[in-house]
């Protein structure tokens, strides 16, 4: 795909925009490890990583699935786990020191501009960050670099918009009060990569063969209200907040009362709980 985005000015967008949710990543740790644990698993179980190796996590976050990939390899493996925004580093430092890993090391790193060495590693992680990256296919030819011959990369990426209600509760109130005009091709953004066939490419790209690419349904939360959902995806979703932001104060009233409602519809007994489905992509060097 010809290359239409402007790559300085949304790596500029994208950094500020997780800059700004960096602290409710951290306020909602515990939640989002909880209900995305399953996906870290598969993560493990598609990279194929095993006790003793050094795996390469590239987009940690505030530290998943970091964290539990260190478990994983145990003391005798190590984790380097990278990230361009500094605040979630910090962030989850502070996690790893709590569970008292010292295999882990995390260090402030652009995914698409990798300074590690060649053939080094075991196996690389990347949960949901390839879809926030104006230069995904660079990402991808810098972890094929990374890694030792035979060794795999597992990585995630959101499906599509009709599959992941747990976005759509609140970005489909703000569409309707809010003209959001199509990104051009390429744009970085939540369902940039949900059409698998263009996940898929952009993996083989990197110089990856035995691409194989699965459909994972999973519930995201579970909130006690439509107000706690609205706050959680808030907090959270850089993309959500910015165009949150864009609202006037009163439009935003009113876009609170309606995501409110929304969103407790997905009521299930006493919790709300949204689902969404994430693609689990896997290649071998």
């Amino acid at each position: 795909m010809t290359q239409t985005v402007d790559v300085k000015a949304a790596k500029e967008r994208e950094l500020a925009g997780w800059t700004a949710t960096a602290a409710g990543w951290n306020k909602h740790h515990a939640l989002l490890e909880r209900f995305s644990a399953p996906v870290s698993d598969k993560l493990i179980e598609k990279a194929g990583i095993q006790p003793g190796m050094r795996v390469l996590d590239i987009a940690c976050g505030t530290g998943q699935p970091a964290i539990s990939v260190a478990e994983r390899v145990g003391t005798q493996g190590s984790v380097l786990a990278t990230d361009f925004v500094e605040p979630v580093i910090v962030y989850a430092r502070m996690k790893a020191k709590e569970r008292g890993l010292t295999n882990i090391e995390f260090r402030c790193l652009d995914g698409e501009a990798l300074d590690v060495p060649a053939n080094s590693f075991d196996a690389v992680t990347m949960r949901w960050g390839i879809m926030f990256m104006p230069s995904p296919v660079e990402s991808m030819k810098g972890a094929h670099a990374a890694l030792r011959r035979g060794s795999r990369i597992a990585l995630t990426a959101w499906a599509s918009p009709q599959q992941n209600p747990f976005v759509m509760i609140a970005l489909g109130v703000i569409r309707n009060h809010l003209d959001i005009p199509t990104p051009p091709p390429g744009t970085p953004g939540i369902f940039a990569f949900a059409d698998q066939a263009r996940l898929r490419s952009t993996i083989e790209a990197g110089g990856f063969g035995d691409v194989q690419i699965e459909p994972f349904d999973f519930v995201v939360g579970e909130f006690t209200s439509g107000e706690d959902y609205w706050t959680f995806i808030r907090e959270i979703g850089a993309p959500i907040a910015r165009l949150y932001a864009q609202l006037s104060s009163d439009d935003q009233r009113v876009v609170d009362r309606e995501v409110h409602a929304e969103a407790e519809r997905s009521r299930s007994g006493d919790k709300v709980v949204v689902r969404g489905t994430t693609w689990i992509a896997s290649g071998r060097k």
